[in-house]
């Protein structure tokens, strides 16, 4: 992850333990050991460029790789169900907390059918491609009578979150 936002990849590595000797009673090795992160640069990762950070093991540590599962990357999608709908769809709104680093982004999608919606294009504002930024804007004219909006939440360098605590789509 982009630990300090420089816009290169920074390593960490939780180290268990430190070894013991062998040769020696009572020489076995400890969980007091350091683990160290590696700080990425234009020239790539080097032990001149990293941090010894104090460390009892990783027992008690989430131990969880940093980003989606699926690839690794730092933006996780939310679909909602579909939901039918009389009118014209005018605006989208929400409310969120957005850590710093961090972003969410709409996308809606129109069908006749709630099974339709599995065939539509996702659109924003400008039409397939974009995405709805800012609270409030303008819903652009769709055929249909199901909607559906997908939220992309952007964790930034994958340590913090967005959190989405409300959709609202007003109609007239």
């Amino acid at each position: 992850s982009d630990f300090n936002r420089d816009g290169f990849n920074d390593v960490f590595f939780y180290c268990h333990r430190q070894e013991g000797d062998s040769n020696r009673i009572g020489a076995y090795g400890d969980h007091l050991t350091d683990s160290y992160l590696y700080w990425g640069g234009e020239e790539g990762l080097d032990d001149d460029r990293r941090d010894a950070i104090p460390t009892l093991g990783v027992h008690n540590d989430s131990g969880v790789d940093i980003g989606h599962i699926r690839d690794r990357g730092f933006e996780f999608a939310y679909v909602s169900s579909p939901h039918s709908y009389d009118g014209t769809p005018k605006r989208i709104s929400w409310e969120a907390d957005l850590p710093p680093g961090t972003a969410v982004r709409f996308q809606l999608r129109f069908a006749e059918s709630s099974k339709g919606l599995l065939e539509a294009t996702w659109s924003g504002p400008h039409e397939e491609g974009s995405f709805y930024t800012e609270p409030g804007q303008s819903i652009p004219s769709h055929e249909g009578t199901w909607i559906q909006y997908r939220a992309l939440l952007d964790t930034g360098n994958g340590a913090e979150s967005p959190v989405v605590s409300q959709v609202e789509v007003t109609f007239d």
